[in-house]
């Protein structure tokens, strides 16, 4: 969702006039992430809806190949959930943003090859873009890169891989 937003986001300040140093999207395409919707209902479904600890919260992102670095989980686990009352549990109900989801993907390649300006698309394997982006990269209308050993947190699971990319961008 995230690479969706800051491609729709900077297209939309290139056409109010300002513009983007550049745009590196993370690990998304509008056409996986369409056909990947309709499974979303399962994955949520069976994520733990609490925890007692959040030391098992951050074991469960690991366990689940959520996350596969367990620091970064150690990292980004405690802004995913909240405590009340001894018992942790998501700070966001997914389920209840379902009706949003197609169209915070629609339209999310054109916002990113419309962008002006350097573009790097960061993905954990090459069968995670679709067509238009094949051949959008094949017209080198952006940086193409495939991190392997990573999973769908590609900046979390290989940080100093995520880091070195960013920089030669």
């Amino acid at each position: 969702m995230g690479g969706a937003i800051a491609s729709k986001a900077a297209l939309e300040d290139h056409r109010r006039g300002k513009g983007v140093m550049g745009l590196i999207v993370l690990d998304v395409v509008e056409g996986s992430a369409i056909d990947a919707l309709p499974h979303m209902d399962n994955i949520i479904s069976q994520r733990p809806r609490t925890f007692q600890s959040m030391e098992q919260a951050i074991q469960w992102a690991v366990n689940s190949n959520t996350v596969k670095n367990i620091e970064s989980a150690r990292i980004s686990m405690p802004a995913q959930v909240v405590e009340e009352n001894g018992i942790w549990r998501w700070r966001t109900d997914l389920a209840m943003t379902r009706q949003y989801w197609e169209g915070w993907f629609r339209g999310m390649n054109n916002a990113f090859l419309g962008v002006i300006g350097p573009k790097q698309l960061m993905i954990a394997g090459s069968d995670r873009t679709d067509r238009q982006m094949m051949i959008a990269q094949m017209q080198g209308k952006f940086k193409h890169t495939v991190l392997f050993g990573v999973g769908h947190t590609v900046h979390e699971d290989a940080p100093e891989q995520f880091a070195e990319q960013v920089r030669i961008f």
